[in-house]
């Protein structure tokens, strides 16, 4: 859960947001005026520390500027990075958001706008708000849908009801009571195990329906995990509105106090499916195993240079400071020359399916300059320990995010 966020007053405005394609923007909502304005319930006219102004997206990293920790959540295989691209590759097509998503909104559910990182006011007054990975004021034919995404891949939906309730240091009581009136539950009736996370995102979805005055709210769950770790999790959940979702790409509805429907569903994603080359799929595209460079259990510096079509010299000085470096067989099997020599059979890896074999992505590994990083190499980056970097930037080439990148 995000944890408490500062108020903002009129002498320490926000940040100037940066630029965050074409349907992605950044940017949330402030509630101003009197109670009721715009159709918005009165417990949530309070001004919150977020903007009404939208700024269009620049491209997917401007998705990291608006996470609260992008150290700790902006990295290659979890939830922020992958929705992110994902977002952004579905912004070039005409239904604008990823398709397992649009397909659980309606059949021709298409993007107006979407906001990463939305935040949505709940009560009680001065509480933090509530934090949507993706909100999406959608289309589907006639009628309008607000729909809140939240992105998971390896990570839980976090603390369960129960435990939420347990470490309230105050209001949560009143959060809810109005999350229960929202979505039409009893309190009373409710299953402490299931995760709190959810019954507050769908709540959120609920909330924006009724100020954008939509005709359905959807709240759906993107999942990156190709076991879709947690479906059981928000199985449960699903459970609680009376709904029964067996399998991901399924979809629930639940009727809600205010007459509105409220959508549910699970959205299993295939990290892969982005990327041009098919990498990191079950195709025959897919990357060499990583024990093809190994012999006795560690990268072996021979078994990489055949590979590549190189010699232990050249791999020695991709890796360390002279052509002799990994000579000694000792030393090659160090810690220092293992870390090296992984970095540099990922990075190639990866690279492999996208520029069409081994030798070819070590060719550019090797010499080609990247404008992204100041016309610097792959080969620089990974020397200097930035190998998540190299690995992040083909993944965005390869899935079209990057006009510059051949």
């Amino acid at each position: 859960m995000v944890g408490a966020r500062p108020e903002h007053d009129a002498n320490h405005p926000p940040a100037r947001p940066r630029n965050l394609t074409t349907r992605a923007f950044r940017g949330v909502w402030s509630w101003f005026g009197k109670a009721g304005d715009d159709g918005v319930d009165p417990t949530l006219t309070r001004r919150s520390a977020i903007s009404r102004i939208l700024i269009q997206s620049g491209g997917y990293q401007d998705w990291r500027r608006l996470l609260t920790e992008p150290q700790r959540h902006w990295r290659r295989g979890f939830s922020a990075m992958s929705a992110a691209m994902s977002w952004e590759v579905a912004a070039k097509t005409p239904s604008g958001a990823p398709p397992e998503v649009a397909a659980l909104v309606g059949d021709d559910a298409a993007v107006l706008f979407a906001v990463p990182e939305h935040r949505v006011v709940m009560p009680p007054e001065g509480a933090r708000d509530s934090r949507c990975d993706v909100f999406a004021l959608m289309r589907d034919g006639a009628e309008t849908v607000a729909v809140v995404v939240v992105t998971k891949a390896a990570e839980p939906f976090g603390r369960t009801l129960r435990d939420w309730l347990a470490e309230d240091d105050g209001g949560g009581s009143e959060r809810l009571d109005f999350i229960c009136g929202r979505l039409g539950l009893s309190r009373d009736a409710l299953d402490g195990e299931v995760g709190y996370e959810l019954l507050e995102r769908a709540a959120a979805a609920v909330v924006e329906a009724e100020r954008f005055k939509t005709d359905r709210a959807a709240m759906i769950v993107q999942s990156f995990s190709p076991e879709n770790r947690w479906f059981k999790d928000f199985a449960r959940f699903a459970a609680v509105l009376n709904l029964s979702i067996e399998i991901p790409g399924q979809a629930g509805i639940h009727a809600l106090p205010c007459g509105k429907s409220l959508i549910i569903g699970w959205a299993g994603s295939d990290p892969s499916a982005i990327f041009r080359s098919g990498a990191a799929s079950n195709s025959g595209r897919g990357p060499r195993p990583k024990s093809d460079y190994a012999k006795d259990g560690k990268i072996d510096p021979g078994m990489v240079a055949a590979i590549l079509g190189a010699t232990v010299g050249e791999i020695s000085l991709a890796v360390g400071p002279h052509e002799g470096w990994l000579d000694d067989r000792e030393h090659a099997r160090s810690a220092e020359a293992q870390r090296g020599l992984g970095d540099l059979v990922d990075v190639i890896r990866r690279a492999a399916p996208w520029r069409g074999s081994e030798t070819a992505a070590f060719a550019w590994f090797h010499s080609e300059p990247l404008v992204t990083f100041g016309g610097r190499t792959p080969m620089a980056l990974t020397r200097s320990g930035l190998a998540h970097e190299v690995l992040e930037y083909i993944d965005a080439a390869d899935a079209g995010l990057l006009d510059h990148a051949a």
